[in-house]
């Protein structure tokens, strides 16, 4: 792997490796299909350049990093080099406007250099394909290669995908690229008719059936309107996606049944039926093609599978066949904005092609590859764990709607582990039968807010004392919904799923929270306002129970019961020697760190003595005058679950922003505070960590959340929708950098998550 960054590097050069070092640490924007229109309806020239020169260059950045990591075998040959070269050539070029303030002429500058970007990689998908089978035909790849190249194309032709929307869009919409349409605002019609895009691709494929085979089987095509009966059935989509992936569909189909049954024979239609529900558009399409084996299913989504002959040489196209990846592509295509596809065949008789699209378009957003060090890993040391960023979310949703179909195969991706891999792992362990780890959808940067509910969940007295609240707030006949309530409903939904491992979307939760101030205006995407995240349940909670019944309020003071400490301020005069003590309520310690501290030291310097001189001077009532003191402040009152926040963000004045600390600091399984009031009968307490939220990244406006839990004596980390087991060992990895590499991108412990230790 050192030779081939180091080819890497000779080929993109120094400067242009220190820029994707910088833009690949930054988090993708995932965009609805909503706010693209939106944007394309009310937005402005100048505004789409901002962003676009910004976020163009975190997607290339983001990928390009990925390319660093494939096998030597496949990054060696000429196709995947010349690729690499179109990437750096674009990213090269886009750099040039980094800095521009986006006048009249920087806008068609950046138009014209937009149209010459997408003009290079048209070409993209063929050369890399060329590149595979270079690749085979020189019998270079083995069983890990194969699984990290499966997972790097997924990823590679998403980014694309995501790129070209992007292009595309501003282009139509700001520039001087026609749209397909009229009616449509950039690439999206906002009231598409789903059947004639239908129609359309079966009459296009029809044609090259017809060409090839003098025959084709006909359409039956059947829509239903199940939100709004007997009015027309139109989404808000993007249709070249779908004509692509109906257009891949009808071809198999065709091909299949004219094969199987015969070019001279009267064939079976191919019948299509498009249902409009509530959340998904879904289109099946059913052929008599005699169907495939159960055991070729799931290669069938293989980059390095077909089952029809390679291309020839000289250059001609197979009709109805290429290379392979018409039916991988085809469900990117659907996965980009949250659809996805399935196959379900029975060998001998016929095939069913399942498309799920979202049909409500706020719901619609953006699954986009992130470099991260999951990502790093599964590219290098083949498919350790089951990593996917952000994409696959609809995997789980789709289950609770369609089990028939997940029960009747397991959905393989790129050797990922898949939920039923982790049930597996975990085994009959009966300390786990009543526990459940369901990842969380990302919306689109709230990764800040699941890992807080993942590390709330896994704090077992806070889950059973929500669980009971909910109970009681369903008798009491109070409707009103807050984030305490929406948060009761998706434990309670977790908690009660048969399945041990999936996925579920906290939709109600992050819809409650973006109407919440601090949530609308940007507070706490940042790193600093998770710590805010970290209490906004408690003090939602303390609010509520302001505005409650005397009973209501009763019933919420076991939020305070669990997480409230007490810290006493006691400050002893040093002329009379009285010593004055207050007493504070606090429902988390926020602490300074350092380079290679503990916790423990971390707490220790919380309460150091702190001499009071000078103008600081205390005022002492004993004395009746200010006089020298010493303070310091100490633990009072242990709560049972201690959240301890590290103060990982600094403001540096000379550079007039916030920066990240990512200094290493060791934080313990077991703790015990050493700076508990020696008159607490607790004092000696063990506390033990249980969740860890973790940021990932080098600044703190720009960056990822995770949470490592621990469930009985097993360790899980949670990446928005990605569950994984962690081995023990693996926690010190997160502990942060070592001193000469602060300023370098980590993946770091923020807040630490400690439960009180019940000795029996």
């Amino acid at each position: 792997m050192r030779i081939t960054r180091h080819c890497f590097s000779s080929l993109f050069g120094n400067a242009i490796c220190n820029k994707l070092e910088k833009y690949s640490q930054y988090r993708p924007s995932s965009l609805t299909i909503q706010q693209y229109l939106d944007f394309g309806l009310h937005g402005t020239a100048k505004t789409s350049f901002s962003f676009l020169k910004t976020e163009l260059l975190v997607r290339l950045a983001n990928i390009m990093k990925e390319i660093e990591l494939l096998p030597p075998s496949l990054l060696n040959t000429s196709s995947a080099r010349q690729v690499a070269d179109w990437y750096r050539k674009s990213f090269q070029e886009l750099l040039c406007f980094e800095d521009t303030l986006g006048d009249e002429q920087d806008i068609f500058k950046f138009n014209d250099q937009l149209q010459t970007i997408l003009k290079r990689h048209s070409n993209v998908v063929q050369t890399m394909a060329e590149g595979l089978i270079e690749l085979k035909s020189s019998g270079g790849i083995d069983m890990g290669s194969e699984q990290s190249i499966q997972y790097f194309l997924d990823r590679f032709y998403l980014n694309r995908i995501s790129i070209r929307m992007l292009q595309y869009q501003h282009l139509v919409v700001f520039g001087t690229v026609l749209p397909e349409s009229p009616n449509h605002v950039g690439c999206i019609d906002p009231v598409c008719d789903v059947s004639s895009v239908v129609r359309d691709a079966y009459e296009n494929a029809r044609f090259l059936c017809d060409r090839y085979y003098l025959n084709s089987p006909q359409l039956e095509l059947d829509c239903l309107n199940a939100l709004s009966p007997g009015k027309k059935l139109s989404v808000v989509i993007v249709p070249s996606h779908l004509y692509h992936i109906m257009f891949e569909l009808f071809k198999n189909a065709m091909r299949a049944t004219v094969e199987h049954v015969g070019m001279d024979e009267d064939l079976p239609p191919v019948k299509v039926r498009i249902v409009r529900g509530n959340e998904d558009l879904s289109i099946k399409l059913s052929d008599r093609g005699g169907g495939v084996p159960r055991s070729i299913i799931s290669r069938l989504f293989d980059y390095m599978y077909s089952t029809a002959p390679p291309p020839p040489q000289d250059g001609s196209q197979a009709p109805l066949a290429g290379y392979g990846y018409g039916l991988p592509l085809s469900r990117l295509y659907a996965r980009y904005f949250h659809g996805d596809m399935f196959l379900v065949s029975m060998e001998g008789y016929g095939t069913d092609a399942c498309v799920y699209l979202k049909a409500v378009s706020v719901e619609a957003h953006e699954v986009l590859p992130i470099y991260s060090a999951s990502s790093k890993q599964q590219l290098t040391r083949g498919p350790l764990i089951g990593d996917w960023t952000d994409i696959f979310v609809l995997i789980n949703n789709i289950t609770n709607k369609s089990n028939y179909l997940i029960n009747l195969y397991l959905i393989k991706f790129l050797g990922a582990t898949t939920s039923s891999q982790l049930e597996k792992d975990l085994g009959s362990d009966q300390a786990l039968a009543n526990e459940h780890f369901y990842g969380l959808v990302n919306f689109g940067n709230t990764c800040y807010a699941n890992s807080v509910i993942q590390a709330l969940y896994f704090c077992k007295p806070f889950r059973e004392r929500i669980l009971a609240y909910r109970q009681t707030h369903k008798k009491s006949g109070i409707q009103k919904e807050n984030l305490l309530t929406c948060l009761a409903d998706l434990f309670s939904n977790i908690s009660s799923q048969k399945r041990r491992v999936g996925t579920i979307a906290p939709k109600r939760f992050v819809l409650v929270e973006e109407k919440k101030r601090e949530y609308t205006n940007g507070t706490l995407k940042t790193a600093n306002g998770l710590t805010k995240r970290s209490n906004l349940i408690t003090t939602n909670t303390h609010d509520y129970s302001a505005r409650s019944t005397d009973g209501m309020k009763q019933d919420l003071t076991w939020i305070h019961e669990i997480f409230q400490g007490t810290l006493t301020n006691e400050t002893r005069c040093l002329n009379c020697e009285t010593v004055s003590s207050k007493d504070e309520d606090f429902l988390d310690l926020s602490v300074d760190i350092e380079q290679d501290v503990s916790i423990s030291n971390c707490l220790r310097n919380f309460s150091n003595m702190e001499t009071l001189c000078g103008d600081q001077k205390y005022l002492c009532e004993t004395c009746g005058s200010k006089q020298e003191a010493q303070k310091r402040m100490r633990i009072g009152k242990l709560p049972k679950l201690l959240a301890l926040h590290l103060k990982r963000f600094k403001y540096v004045e000379t550079l007039n922003r916030h920066t990240k600390l990512s200094y290493r600091v060791l934080f313990p399984m077991e703790l015990r505070l050493p700076n508990v009031k020696s008159t607490n009968c607790d004092s000696d307490k063990i506390f033990d960590l249980v969740a860890v939220v973790v940021h990932c990244g080098s600044t703190p406006n720009r960056g990822h959340y995770i949470t490592l839990v621990k469930s009985h004596y097993y360790w899980l980390l949670f990446d928005d929708d990605i569950v994984d087991k962690l081995d023990e060992s693996s926690i010190e990895d997160f502990f942060g950098l070592a001193e000469s590499n602060v300023q370098k991108n980590s993946e770091s412990a923020y807040i630490l998550f400690y439960q009180q230790r019940n000795e029996t």
